[in-house]
This record gives structure tokens, sequence and C-alpha cells, in this order.
């Protein structure tokens, strides 16, 4: 009770948020309790689809107003933004000075500024993760954009190896066609052992470039990228020649369709909001919070005095 002044809060506990500097308490003259509405609370975040349920303790707070005709608390604008359980005292710092008018607080009012926060964090509070539509993937809890599109990416690499094994076996069975094809049957046997030393040389490299595009799983974004070669290619296998450039940008075309099917879809990720129902809002406590500020020019010139004459001390306890 301020000396001279009844501040009626019933069984409503009070509370005073410590000073944020260890210099402010030693500053009388520049600051003074306010009074202010606090509410902790325990807040539970449901999905089913998600499979998430979580649990978050959070203190709001919303300056009370000085009329006394209408009690109109704008949750939306707190009074302290952050609070830690650790600089709220359960009596005033004598430094300070206590609030200097008479306060009322009904425990209906109490309630109708409890039913209007249920409803701010109703419309206000979500819990925001990530979607991904084609796997039907959900973000963990605090995982971040890129980290959750990495792990969708990975999971579509590892979705794609049988493709990509299957492009490869693929592959291999073209080439060992050509291999197997036989020579022009009037060649010397020396021409024919070299055009055979030719020919398979052309086909490892093809089977060798290819296998390790495929198997890295890399987008071959470019065309067809021609092989260099040391030496002419003899006009007696300028057929097989084609035949592997042939194959070679078929496999390209093939991959770089379905890796581009797959990277998009990697790439879809959707924000998905996990909203609160009236039922998911605990009120853990609730409190008449003073809060030390900035005293006005004009009341630093000397100390408060009551109705009576007489200099304020006390804090703004209940009776």
């Amino acid at each position: 009770m301020v000396k001279g002044k009844r501040h009626d809060m019933g069984r409503l506990p009070e509370l005073w948020l410590a000073p944020a500097t260890p210099g402010q308490p030693e500053l009388p003259h520049l600051f003074h309790y306010q009074p202010a509405l606090m509410f902790e609370c325990l807040l539970q975040y449901r999905d089913v689809r998600a499979e998430l349920i979580h649990s978050n303790e959070a203190i709001y707070t919303a300056w009370l107003p000085e009329s006394d005709e209408e009690l109109a608390i704008d949750w939306s604008v707190p009074a302290v933004t952050a609070i830690s359980h650790d600089r709220l005292e359960s009596s005033p710092r004598e430094a300070i000075r206590p609030y200097g008018k008479p306060l009322h607080l009904t425990p209906q009012q109490m309630d109708q500024a409890q039913s209007d926060l249920i409803d701010y964090l109703v419309g206000q509070e979500t819990l925001r993760l990530f979607y991904n539509p084609y796997l039907k993937w959900y973000s963990k809890l605090g995982e971040e954009r890129e980290e959750f599109l990495q792990r969708v990416f990975d999971e579509m690499r590892t979705r794609l190896q049988p493709q990509l094994k299957e492009l490869a076996r693929r592959l291999q069975l073209q080439v060992e066609q050509l291999r197997e094809q036989p020579l022009p049957e009037d060649l010397p046997a020396e021409m024919a052992e070299e055009l055979d030393g030719v020919r398979r040389q052309l086909i490892s490299a093809l089977e060798n470039k290819m296998d390790a595009l495929i198997m890295s799983g890399a987008d071959p974004a470019q065309p067809s990228l021609q092989m260099a070669h040391d030496t002419p290619i003899p006009h007696e296998i300028q057929g097989v020649k084609q035949e592997l450039d042939q194959i070679e940008q078929e496999i390209f075309d093939d991959l770089h369709a379905l890796l581009t099917e797959h990277l998009t879809r990697a790439r879809e990720c959707e924000e998905y909001e996990i909203r609160l129902q009236p039922t998911d809002i605990k009120i853990l406590r609730r409190a008449l919070l003073w809060i030390p500020v900035m005293t006005s020019a004009e009341a630093q010139d000397g100390p408060q005095l009551d109705d009576r004459g007489s200099e304020e001390k006390g804090d703004g306890a209940s009776d």
C-alpha cells in the first residue's frame, strides 16, 4: 500500500521487475514503478500431419491503462520485450519511486484481459515449419530452410539410385553390342587388329565418361560432349563412332530429364503454419507487474507527495 493511496488488487499476485542494469537502483530520482499486466503461459503446439507436439513457456506483458473506466489492453505492444525469471522479484527496490496514483484492478478485469490475450495468441502465435509436397516431409523443429532442402535433396538422390543404375545397365548393353559387332571380313589381319583396338578405345572412353556422370548424379546441362581423339578415326569404323555419339546423346537426354524432374520436386518447399487453439493455451501465472521506468522531467524536481502532503513511501503492494 502506498501511504495515503490504496491499491485494491484483491488476491492478485504482484511482482517487481528488477532493473535491467545495476546502475538503475542508484538513481531514484530518475526511475519509478509503472504498472503492467503479466501472464505466464504454456503454449502447446500439436499437429498430427507433422507428427509434432511441442510445448513452449512464454511471458506476455502489457501496460495497464491509467484510466479506470475501461481496461483496454493492447497485447500487441509488450511492456517488456523479454523477461527472464531471475528478474522477477517479490518486493520492490527501496531506491525506486513507487507508483503515485490509486490503482483498482478487479478479478473480472483480469479475466477479461486473459480472454483478450488468448484471442490475441490464437490469431498471432504460430509455429512455422517447411513442407515438401512430393515426399510429404515436414521440417524438424528449429530446422532452417536450407537444412531442410538439403535433407530432401539427399533423400531424392537416394530414391533416384535404382533409376540411375538402370540407365547405367542400359548403357552397358548398348556398348557391349557394338563391341561384339564383327569387322569387315576382307580386312587384312593386321588392319583388323588395329581397327578393333581403335573401336575398343572409343567404347571404353564413352563407358568411363557416362558411368562417372550417371553415378555422380550430376545434371548434364550442356549439350553432348564430343570426345577428343589423338588419331583420326578410320572410315571403316565411322559407323561405330556415329552409333556411340547417338548412344551418348540418348543417355544425356534421359539423364537430364530424370534429374530435372527429381531436382524440381526436391526444391518444392512450402511454409507450413501450426496455429494455436484456445485449449492449447494454459495460464500458469498472472500478476500485476511493476516495471521501473524513467520518471518525467516534471517529477524529477522533488519527492512525490500524496494527497495528505506526506512523502510517498512503500511500493504499490496490496494490503
